[in-house]
C-alpha cells in the first residue's frame, strides 16, 4: 500500500496518511469502558486523544483530526459513537469517513457550524446517529490525497517532457552536417522530419531521469 505523509488538505492542516484506503484499524478504534445512551458532552474526559503515548486512551492520530480536537472530541465521545453505532448496526468500517466529514464541519465552523450554539454537542449527536451527510465544499481524504497524486503526476510528466525536448535540442544542435543527413535518410517510412528525429533521439540517444 502507498505511503504518504505529511499532505496539505486545503491549506488547513498537514496530515501524516498511512494509506490511501484505510486511516483507522478496529484497534485505532477500540476504547475501553464505553458509556451508553448518553448524549451529552462530559467536558471533564472530552479531548481525551492527545496522550498518544497510551494506546488505551487514543482514537487514532491527533493530527488526523485537529479541529475536533480542538473542540473538545476525543476518546471518551468515540467510544460513546462507536456504541451508538453497534446498537444501530452500522458498519464501523464507515466510522472514520464519518469522522472526516465531521472534522470538516469544525474545520469549516463559520460556513458548517453556523448558528450552532453549541458544536460539540452538535457534532457528537450526530455522528451517535450514524453517516454525517457530506458538509457543503466537503472533500474525503481519498480524493485529497488522489488530486494531490494527480497534481504531482502531471507536474512530473511536464518536467520529463520539457527535459526531453530540451535535451533533443542540444544533441540535434551539436551534430554534424553529415549526421543529421544520415539520421534523415534512415527515415524510410515517410514519417515527418521532426517526428523522425525525435523518434530516432528517443531509441538512440536519450537516457531519462533517474
Amino acid at each position: 500500500m502507498t505511503s504518504l505523509k505529511r499532505i496539505k488538505i486545503d491549506d488547513l492542516v498537514a496530515v501524516s496518511l498511512v494509506g490511501i484506503d484505510r486511516f483507522f484499524t478496529r484497534e485505532n478504534l477500540s476504547i475501553l469502558g464505553a458509556r451508553e445512551g448518553d448524549d451529552s458532552v462530559d467536558n471533564t474526559t472530552a479531548g481525551q486523544n492527545i496522550s498518544v503515548n497510551d494506546p488505551e486512551n487514543t482514537w487514532g492520530d491527533p493530527d488526523l483530526y485537529p479541529h475536533l480536537t480542538a473542540l473538545g472530541f476525543g476518546a471518551h465521545q468515540i467510544q460513546q459513537v462507536r456504541a451508538a453505532w453497534k446498537k444501530l448496526g452500522l458498519d464501523e468500517e464507515a466510522l472514520p469517513e464519518a469522522l472526516d466529514r465531521a472534522e470538516w464541519m469544525a474545520a469549516h465552523a463559520s460556513e458548517c457550524l453556523r448558528d450552532i450554539e453549541r458544536p460539540l454537542n452538535y457534532i457528537f449527536k450526530s455522528l451517535k446517529n450514524g453517516m454525517l451527510s457530506p458538509p457543503p465544499g466537503y472533500r474525503s481524504r481519498r480524493q485529497i490525497v488522489a488530486d494531490a497524486m494527480h497534481q504531482r503526476a502531471e507536474e512530473i510528466r511536464r518536467l520529463e517532457q520539457q527535459y526531453f525536448e530540451d535535451a533533443f535540442t542540444v544533441w540535434w544542435h551539436e551534430l554534424s552536417e553529415a549526421e543529421r543527413k544520415k539520421i534523415d535518410g534512415a527515415n524510410k517510412v515517410g514519417a515527418l522530419h521532426e517526428t523522425h528525429r525525435r523518434e530516432y533521439f528517443r531509441q538512440h540517444v536519450y537516457q531519462p531521469l533517474a
